[in-house]
């Protein structure tokens, strides 16, 4: 994928993000995966109270307190996986559209873990962070399962920074207390391309008529 490969400083640490194209600044968050080194990704240590439903991947009823036990474990740096794995398959649509920006999430790929508590709520609080550092205002975010957890979290716990919500392959139910569009998919973002390009990348008063308040696709 063409792209520029950055290295941002960030709470004192060095974060490695990819970034290109220009217009509305979107956001992506990788998921995370299973370390051979003995360290453990989203899917290997994520507890119920991490998830959105409160009940593990694929149920619950309602909103979680997303803050809950660590999501990695053990060895936590350099966790395989990372930002620019996750989205490849849609970068090139959409960094032809808007200025994307996707780091690899402390503890994975180039960027050290740090002082990051490594959570939802303690990856949605350094996310604030990063896009400080950036100079992002109002963005679109953008999450892939470990992502879209702390995607959501950052949605609703800084509600005036996000603008739109996209939840690829999210664990549990329907975020109902956010006012933001979100789109909402089972499944790699290269499942469903063109619709979540249009929804990342459309101009804010675009789609408002298709896209309500939520969107589901399967």
């Amino acid at each position: 994928m063409r792209h520029d490969e950055t290295v941002i400083p960030v709470g004192g640490s060095l974060v490695r993000a990819y970034r290109a194209g220009t217009g509305p600044d979107l956001v992506l968050l990788h998921g995370g995966e299973p370390s051979e080194a003995g360290g453990t990704g989203w899917a290997g240590a994520v507890s119920p109270a991490d998830t959105i439903g409160g009940t593990g991947c694929g149920g619950g009823t309602g909103l979680a307190d997303l803050a809950g036990e660590p999501v990695l474990t053990g060895e936590t740096s350099g966790l395989p996986g990372g930002a620019r794995s996750a989205w490849e398959p849609v970068w090139t649509a959409l960094s032809g559209r808007a200025r994307v920006t996707a780091p690899d999430l402390p503890g994975f790929g180039g960027t050290p873990l740090g002082q990051v508590v490594p959570t939802p709520a303690g990856y949605a609080a350094w996310l604030a962070c990063f896009l400080d550092a950036c100079g992002i205002g109002p963005v679109r975010l953008a999450g892939l399962s470990l992502g879209s957890a702390i995607a959501l979290r950052a949605a609703l716990d800084m509600p005036q920074r996000i603008t739109r919500l996209a939840l690829c392959d999210p664990c549990g139910a329907e975020p109902a207390e956010l006012t933001c569009p979100v789109l909402l998919t089972r499944g790699l973002p290269c499942r469903v391309p063109d619709v979540l390009v249009t929804f990342l990348t459309s101009a804010s008063d675009q789609h408002e008529h298709d896209i309500k308040a939520r969107t589901r696709l399967p």
